[in-house]
Formats: C-alpha cells, sequence, structure tokens
C-alpha cells in the first residue's frame, strides 16, 4: 500500500511540474512600476495599466507582468501617470433663436413667463432649450497666477481675494471644473494657481480659495469631460475608457506645490498611442 501511494504521489508530482503556464493575454502597452492616479470616484492609485486597441483593459500592481504579454512595456520608475488634461473653455452668449436664459429666476411664475414669451415668438411646435438653470462652471485657474497684476489694479477687498473662486462656488454645491483659455494652454500653471492660489508677484489671493491637489487634477480631468459630454469615454482611468495619460517628471501629489511649474511631461499616450516621450 504504501508503495503503491508512494508512486502516485511521484506520477502526481510529474504531471503537475510538467503542466504548461497559463498564457499570457496580449496587450499593445503596458506600463508598470509607475504611481497611477486614476482620478475616478474613489481617487484610486495603482502601479501598473494595461492597454489594448486603444482602451484600458486592466489596473492594477506589477503583477499585470505576469497576466499579460506587451508589444511594449514600459518601466516608469515610480513617475506619475495621469489621465490625459482637458481643456474647458465655454461661453454662453448672445440669444440663439430658441435659447431662453433662466439665470437669476426666484419663481415659478418668472420661469413660465420667459418660457411664454419664447413660445411666442417662435410659434407652436417648436423646441425651446433653457439654460443658467443648473451652474457648470469650466474655471480657469491659471488667471489667478497670470492675471495677477491686472486684478490688482482693478479690483479691490473681497472681489480681488475671491477673483476666480474655486472652493466656495465648490462649498454651494455648485460644479466646478477647470480649464486655461489658453492663459498659457498648458496645465501646470493652472493646477500652480488652483493649490497655491499665488500670482505671478508672489501674492497669495484669496487662499480659501484653493484647492488640493488631487481636486485640482480631477477638475482637469474627469469633472472636464463632464462637460464635454465625454466622461463615459474620457476623464478618468478606468477599464473600458479611452487610454488617455500623461506621465509626469514630478509626482505632484508629494512634492511642494510651490515646485509644481517645475514639472515637465515625461510621455503623452494618446488613445493607447505614445505621441511624445521626452
Amino acid at each position: 500500500m504504501t508503495r503503491r501511494l508512494s508512486a502516485a504521489c511521484v506520477a502526481f508530482a510529474l504531471v503537475t511540474s510538467v503542466r504548461p503556464a497559463q498564457a499570457q493575454e496580449p496587450v499593445d502597452l503596458l506600463l508598470h512600476s509607475a504611481k497611477i492616479f486614476t482620478a475616478n470616484e474613489r481617487l484610486s492609485t495603482f502601479s501598473a495599466v494595461a492597454v489594448r486597441d486603444g482602451r484600458i483593459v486592466a489596473l492594477g500592481w506589477d503583477a499585470l507582468r505576469e497576466q499579460y504579454r506587451a508589444q511594449r512595456s514600459v518601466d516608469l520608475g515610480g513617475k506619475l501617470v495621469v489621465p490625459g488634461f482637458i481643456d474647458t473653455h465655454i461661453h454662453i452668449s448672445g440669444d440663439p433663436e430658441r435659447w431662453v436664459d433662466l439665470s437669476g429666476l426666484e419663481t415659478m411664475s418668472e420661469l413660465k413667463a420667459r418660457v411664454t414669451r419664447k413660445a411666442e415668438q417662435l410659434g407652436s411646435g417648436e423646441w425651446i432649450t433653457g439654460y443658467g438653470h443648473n451652474i457648470l462652471i469650466a474655471q480657469q485657474p491659471n488667471f489667478t497666477y497670470t492675471l495677477d497684476g491686472r486684478y490688482a489694479e482693478h479690483l479691490d477687498g473681497e472681489r480681488y481675494q475671491t477673483n476666480n473662486p474655486l472652493r466656495s462656488p465648490m462649498s454651494h454645491g455648485v460644479f466646478v471644473a477647470l480649464g486655461s483659455d489658453i492663459l498659457p494652454i498648458g496645465p501646470m500653471v493652472g493646477l500652480y494657481g488652483a493649490v497655491t492660489r499665488k500670482g505671478m508677484s508672489g501674492a497669495v489671493v484669496g487662499p480659501g480659495e484653493a484647492l488640493t491637489m488631487p481636486e485640482a487634477i480631477v477638475g482637469y480631468t474627469r469633472l472636464a469631460a463632464h462637460l464635454t459630454f465625454e466622461e463615459d469615454e474620457k476623464g478618468s482611468l478606468e477599464v473600458g475608457k479611452l487610454a488617455d495619460m500623461v506621465v509626469l517628471s514630478q509626482d505632484l501629489l508629494t512634492i511642494d506645490p510651490d515646485r509644481t511649474l517645475e514639472t515637465e511631461v515625461e510621455m503623452t499616450i494618446l488613445g493607447g498611442n505614445v505621441v511624445y516621450e521626452r
């Protein structure tokens, strides 16, 4: 009996020793050994991301290297990866034919009166679109930095301290995304202004309006995608979304915010394709 049991154990050991390893799934790109800030609702952070056909197929830790076989695998040496920045800049102006401005309303009777006037203007059977009743802000925190001198010259008191407000509208439940309006277009100045509230002169203006760095990055990514109706496609790094990512030279989440302007882009990935590499 003992001899049979020993023989069975040897046979089992031989079978298990020659069992083939689980096949790795092919992907186009694998970033690993990184700090990947997803900007999702949980503000999750991972160390690896796998990309196939332009979209994220997996997020996790460096063990993903064993699960996926990549055409290109990049060791990022701990560098920060964030979602691609989205520059939102929106103006609603003029009086488009079918639009009715609903801002500033205080009573239902006022709303009815404005809609009625627009309906009489357009005639029966026409659609009417209202705006201004649900406030979504595309704010430019870089203005606090680049227009520092102009604000100091033309504004005073509370108006000066709360120029380009961020924290105060958010505290009242107002949706606030971030953008640049090309002054300058790069996001680092906006991130710096949002977090430090410092102007070009070095003066701190309205420190109570400052955001944390994670909040500022989310404002430039996930919340910005919401304003462009693309939140299901981009804005955060999540499985199924477009692989739009930026690799940065510094960890914005841990460095002194005063060093934000020193940060450079190391790599830009758009739809899973590396379109820039320093």
